[in-house]
């Protein structure tokens, strides 16, 4: 380990023992191009739910160790997640290759154009996880529910809360509500996310819509409103 990763873990271990989060916290090097580290990494942890980084993809030398690795740590975590910045560089650089050589798909979450440059965030998986899944949503003043259906149209999961009333509540809130519930009811039935669409009809149609095309792009649950 050279001097400046020393340092940067160094500073790392300082902030979260000053913020008191280091029974909930831990720092741990990893070198993209060293399967060593790679492998001390993941013998050191037991369970991985996302990865999330920066601008990674700087350069293209760095693009094959790096897909190589996330593309391990994938197949110890079949359900892991890898959200990334991306500022476009270059119009020719492509990862598709490299992620069907491990095995992975990836989709942009969000396109920013900050005026000379062009950001993404963008999410990579495991190719083999992702069932077409689709999320109905039913509002009320007193009571929601909701249902997870695949591409066959048989229902994977059911749910039930208390009313999404944006009347009383505002768009905001209700947004909110309606991600956190769809976010906790897809985990308790190992349902990956984003799902294929999410699947809206009844009373107050226009500003249902308007309701979950707001969530959409602020909280990545879904790919399209139907």
């Amino acid at each position: 380990m050279d001097a400046f990763v020393f340092q940067i873990l160094s500073l790392l271990q300082e902030n979260v023992r000053k913020n008191d989060l280091a029974n909930i916290c831990g720092v741990m090097g990893l070198d993209w191009q060293s399967d060593y580290s790679a492998s001390a990494v993941l013998d050191g942890i037991d369970e991985l739910d996302c990865i999330v980084a920066s601008d990674v993809f700087y350069d293209v030398c760095t693009f094959r160790p790096l897909l190589a690795t996330i593309g391990r740590f994938m197949q110890r975590f079949r359900r892991l997640r890898f959200y990334f910045s991306y500022a476009e560089r270059d119009d020719n650089w492509s990862i598709e290759d490299l992620l069907l050589l491990h095995n992975l798909q990836g989709r942009i979450i969000q396109t920013r154009d900050l005026g000379e440059n062009t950001v993404q965030i963008c999410v990579v998986y495991r190719r083999e996880t992702m069932e077409e899944v689709f999320c109905g949503v039913e509002g009320g003043a007193t009571e929601s529910k909701l249902i997870f259906v695949n591409a066959a149209g048989h229902t994977l999961a059911e749910s039930s809360t208390a009313g999404t009333n944006f009347t009383l509540n505002g768009i905001e809130r209700t947004v909110n509500d309606i991600a956190f519930w769809v976010r906790e009811s897809a985990a308790k039935s190992n349902i990956p996310l984003p799902l294929k669409g999410l699947v809206s009809k009844g009373p107050g149609e226009p500003v249902t819509l308007c309701v979950c095309e707001h969530c959409r792009p602020s909280y990545y649950l879904y790919l399209r409103v139907f």
